[in-house]
Order: C-alpha cells, then sequence, then structure tokens
C-alpha cells in the first residue's frame, strides 16, 4: 500500500495547481491508499489556522478539512515577500522527518515552482538516500514532483521575476529534476522543457490534467439560467477560472462588449480578489449580457458546465487548463488563446477554436458567431472535445500513476537493497545510547534512539581492531595530592592541631556532638581524594577501537566485545593483529 505525502504550497477552492494536488490525495485515498495533503496554514491567501495553534501541536496540525474531503497537514508557514505569489514553509525538512516517521510515508510528491518545498523534500530524499546506502533500517521513499511549468513570459513578468524565475529554474528545479524519482509533466511540450533541465526519459510520467468526474454524478440540476431568468434558448459562453491578471479576463469583457447577439451571455465564475478583479468589475458594469457569479461551488460549477454553449479563455500563460478539460469531457467546445499547454490540449477545428494570442478579440466574437450559425461545426467540435477528454479523469490517471509508485518501490535503497545484495543481519546489540549491527558485509553503528547517526563499516575498510584500557592515574594521584595539603596544612598549624587533639584527652566526657566535629575535621582532607577517585573510575575507557578508512577511528565499549567477535569470524582478514586468540578475554 502506498503512503503518500501531497505537497503544496496552499489549499483552494479555484486555482488550478492546488485542485490538482488537493484531487491527487482524494483519489489515492479512494483507491485504498494513504494520502495526505501537506501544506502552509494559507487558503487562498487567507489563514485557515494559526501558527500558534501549528506549534501547540508540535510542528503540524493534522486535521480532517470537511470542505476538500481530505486530511490535511498544515505546517509552519509565511507569505514570501519574494517571489510574489508563494508561501514558503519553515523548517520543512525537520517537520517533513517528523511527519514521514509518524505516519510512516512511502511516496512524496511536490506541486509547483519557486518556492522551498520541492527544495527542501529533494534535499530530505538524498539525505535519507544515503543514509540507506550507508546500512540505517530507513524504508525506501520515492520523490516525484509535478511542476505545472510554464514559461516566464515577458508579457506576463516583469525582468526583476523573469530573471529570478530563470535562476530558480537553472539551480532549484534542476537538481530536483535530478534527484526525483519521477518527474510528472501535464504535456509533451512540458516534457521537452524538463529534458533542458536535466530529467531522464525514464522519469516521465504523463499526467494531463486531473479531471474529478464525481463532481458530475448524484448531484441535483440547479439551472443557471432559470435562477438568473434567462429562456432556455440562451446561449452561455462561460469564463471559469480565478479572475487573475495572467487569465486576462478583461479580454473576455471586451468579447462580451462586442457580441450583438441578443441570445448570448457571457458567464465569468471564478474568485474575484484584488487590483485586477476591480478592474473587471469596472470594465463589466452596465453590460446586460455578462455576469459575474464569483465564486461558486464544485456543484454549481458541474450545473453550469453542462449548460454552457462554449467556453472561453484567453489566458496569456497555461500549463495545461483544468477548467479546459472539464469543459471537454462535458462535450463543451474551448474557444482559446493557445498559450503554453493549450496549444497541446486543444486542436483548432478537432476540438475547439485555437484563436491568434491573448488579445484576439476579434477572432474569439467571430468564432462564436460562426458556432451559433452552424450548429453541425459545434456538434463536431463537441464530440472531439469529449473524446479527447474521456481518459483525462483523475481517478483513471491516479491509478496509473499508483501502479508505477508501487512497482518502482521495492527497488529503492534501504531494506530491500539489502536483501538484494544478500546481505543478512547476524548480531545487533544495543548498550546506552548506541546500538552496533553486524551483518555478513558491515559493521554499523549508530544511535539507539534516534538511528540517524549513523557509520557503516565494509569490513573491507577496516584496518585493524585494537584493545583500549584507559586508566589515567592523574586523576588519583591529584586527589592525593590535594588531600595531602589539607592535612599537613592542619598538622603545621599546631594551635589548629592541639585544638582537634585536646578533646582525645579526656575521652570519657567527649560529647556525640563533639566527637562528630573530631571526625568531619579529621574526614575534610580525605575529601578531595574521594572525588578524584570517582572521576578515575567514571573517566574508565575499558573497549575497542576501529581503525578503517584514511585514519579514521570509533571507540566501543568492552560490552560490544561479542559482536566485533562474530564480525571477526566473518571476514577473511583478521581484524584483530592477535587473531583469534585476541578475543579470548571477550
Amino acid at each position: 500500500m502506498l503512503r503518500v505525502g501531497v505537497i503544496m504550497y496552499e489549499t483552494s477552492n479555484s486555482k488550478g495547481q492546488e485542485l490538482v494536488a488537493q484531487r491527487m490525495v482524494r483519489e489515492f485515498n479512494r483507491l485504498g491508499h494513504d494520502a495526505y495533503l501537506v501544506t502552509s496554514a494559507y487558503n487562498d491567501w487567507e489563514p485557515a489556522i494559526s501558527e500558534d495553534e501549528i506549534v501547540r501541536r508540535g510542528g503540524y496540525a493534522h486535521t480532517f478539512d470537511e470542505k476538500l474531503g481530505i486530511p490535511v497537514l498544515r505546517v509552519g508557514s509565511e507569505v514570501a515577500s519574494w517571489p510574489p505569489r508563494r508561501v514558503l514553509f519553515r523548517n520543512f525538512v525537520g517537520v517533513l522527518t517528523q511527519i514521514v516517521a509518524d505516519l510512516r510515508l512511502n511516496v512524496l510528491i511536490t506541486h509547483s515552482t519557486l518556492w522551498n518545498g520541492p527544495e527542501d523534500v529533494a534535499k530530505f530524499v538524498v539525505w535519507n538516500r544515503q543514509l540507506a546506502g550507508q546500512g540505517a533500517n530507513i524504508p525506501p521513499i520515492l520523490f516525484c514532483h509535478m511542476s505545472h511549468f510554464q514559461e516566464a513570459s515577458d508579457e506576463r513578468y516583469t525582468i526583476e521575476e523573469r530573471t529570478f524565475r530563470d535562476t530558480w529554474n537553472r539551480i532549484s528545479l534542476g537538481e530536483i529534476m535530478r534527484q526525483a524519482d519521477y518527474v510528472i509533466v501535464t504535456t509533451p511540450l512540458e516534457k521537452e522543457q524538463m529534458k533542458k533541465l536535466g530529467a531522464f526519459e525514464d522519469k516521465f510520467i504523463f499526467l494531463p490534467g486531473g479531471i474529478d468526474d464525481e463532481i458530475f454524478e448524484g448531484r441535483e440540476s440547479d439551472s443557471f439560467k432559470r435562477r438568473l431568468g434567462f429562456p432556455d434558448s440562451a446561449k452561455l459562453v462561460t469564463f471559469l477560472g480565478t479572475v487573475e491578471e495572467r487569465k486576462n479576463v478583461l479580454s473576455v469583457v471586451e468579447v462580451a462588449k462586442a457580441s450583438q447577439n441578443e441570445d448570448v451571455h457571457f458567464m465569468i465564475a471564478g474568485k474575484m480578489e484584488g487590483e485586477y478583479a476591480d478592474k473587471v468589475r469596472a470594465a463589466a458594469e452596465g453590460l446586460r449580457n455578462l455576469t459575474l457569479l464569483g465564486e461558486i461551488t464544485d456543484e454549481e460549477k458541474a450545473n453550469l458546465i453542462d449548460e454552457t454553449f462554449v467556453n472561453i479563455t484567453m489566458s496569456r500563460s497555461e500549463a495545461l487548463g483544468i477548467a479546459q478539460l472539464e469543459f471537454m469531457y462535458r462535450g463543451v467546445p474551448v474557444i482559446t488563446s493557445g498559450v503554453g499547454g493549450q496549444s497541446w490540449l486543444v486542436r483548432n477545428d478537432v476540438n475547439g477554436v485555437v484563436l491568434s494570442g491573448p488579445d484576439d478579440v476579434r477572432g474569439a466574437s467571430a468564432a462564436i458567431t460562426f458556432l451559433l450559425e452552424n450548429s453541425k461545426s459545434r456538434k463536431k467540435l463537441s464530440k472531439g472535445a469529449l473524446r479527447s477528454a474521456s481518459q483525462a479523469t483523475l481517478s483513471n490517471l491516479i491509478a496509473g500513476l499508483s501502479r508505477k509508485l508501487l512497482a518502482k518501490l521495492p527497488k529503492e535503497p534501504g531494506i530491500t537493497a539489502l536483501q538484494e545484495a544478500k546481505e543478512k543481519l547476524v548480531e545487533a546489540r544495543v548498550k546506552g545510547s548506541k546500538k552496533v549491527a553486524v551483518t555478513t558485509k558491515r559493521i554499523i553503528i549508530s544511535s539507539a534512539k534516534e538511528g540517524k547517526s549513523i557509520i557503516s563499516i565494509p569490513y573491507a575498510e577496516i584496518a585493524r581492531i585494537s584493545k583500549l584500557e584507559r586508566r589515567s592515574r592523574l586523576y588519583l594521584l591529584t586527589g592525593l595530592l590535594a588531600s595531602a595539603c589539607i592535612f599537613l596544612a592542619e598538622v603545621l598549624a599546631p594551635a589548629q592541631l592541639a585544638a582537634m587533639l585536646d578533646p582525645l584527652t579526656s575521652i570519657p566526657a567527649i560529647g556525640t556532638s563533639a566527637l562528630l566535629a573530631i571526625c568531619s575535621r579529621i574526614a575534610a582532607p580525605l575529601i578531595p581524594f574521594c572525588v578524584a577517585a570517582a572521576v578515575f573510575f567514571a573517566k574508565v575507557k575499558d573497549g575497542y577501537v576501529i581503525h578503517y578508512g584514511k585514519g579514521q577511528r570509533v571507540f566501543l565499549e568492552r560490552e560490544f566485545g561479542r559482536a566485533l567477535k562474530i564480525a571477526n569470524s566473518l571476514t577473511e582478514n583478521r581484524l584483530f593483529p592477535g587473531g583469534m586468540e585476541a578475543l579470548e578475554t571477550i
């Protein structure tokens, strides 16, 4: 069974990348695996939980989000001052170590770019692979990354942000491509871009989108047309997505302004916040053929899609376009600017209409008019859209991804790697905070509590093992000298000595308190010697030193002698200079 952590910088009710991550978790769980969304304290840039609550819960808050319908782990985080539109996780390697241990995760899937989540996961996974390679008993962890990659275009980004994105892609994303077990891509175009960054052919998993087909099942039909007082003959031209500058919704408003057909009504559905949304509201004011719906529920979305005549998007950049896939899945043709992944998803005159660019308002108006006047062409595009999207349901895609992950897991470094190499554990012993394991190939020394501080020493690298008995008599000598000095000081002070011995001349008259005082005066000089003796016995080192590598050494207490004796018998080269005789005292 897979135990999956899907990692995304925030949750959302409408944004594409966030929705894919959330739906992934839901589908993995539907398939019988255990999956969790690891995310920040934010939902659509608004705090969903307080940082104090996360700290109080020990580093992450494990909840079941009723609205999303999935288990969510929220970690300490902050909205980044740079780069824009990102949330950064705090102390994520440490928190992830705790999460993986608590939930026994064996798959980590990171989403998006330009934030520290994928970077820290790559570090964590490489670290664990190295520990496993050194003999640590660490279960294998698969690392997958899904970039939702978009080119840093001149039209959308300032030169500062564009050059920063290019820098992050070359340095951080390039390393992530090399370390990931699988690179999940949405289009062949993205695949070619990931190849340029260092990903190999055998790493790619094709996952074009992620239609949540469940939202179209078992719902009550609630007609938007009737709700808004439109006749049944009204043709809805719908934009669905977050109202932001990248989506270029102002061009959709311009298309509505240019429309002369009274039967056509434009619908803009999606979260509206910020300065750009205000511009859209101002531009749409007074237009009788356009309705700003704002954010809608999944059930409302499904009903709106089924009532739509044609979907329109005039985005300036798109990794793929989940909303377009959802319309196509219900047989609704798409009019698109054709940027990014849209150029692969929507094929002109096959399943939609591809415009000459994001600002082609005239072309969009002409396309709507053409489809209104040519029902056969609209029916042809409808069939093509349905055919194109029929296999893009997330249930199908995640089922395929699950099979690949399950097939890959046994081949990862760790316990199975030891089994494949026919390396067997022969002896294991724990003393205090130290654990020593002897296998057929090496000696492994680790922390008994944490399991992270590990030294793995192959027998071939061991030069020798020597006995060590270190009992520093300097402590005893120092204590003895200190005691002697104190005693002599008493002897050399006649008045004090006489006062100390005077009661002895009349022993019968000595009381209990006087006797105790005399004893304490006599015992005082012995205190330094007693302390020195205690330190002497505490500092005794009795055991063995393993000399290995290039002048490296490690000490093992005497209690690990049996393990070393077994190790000595497992190698042709005797580890002790004196042979087996040197171990007779073990």
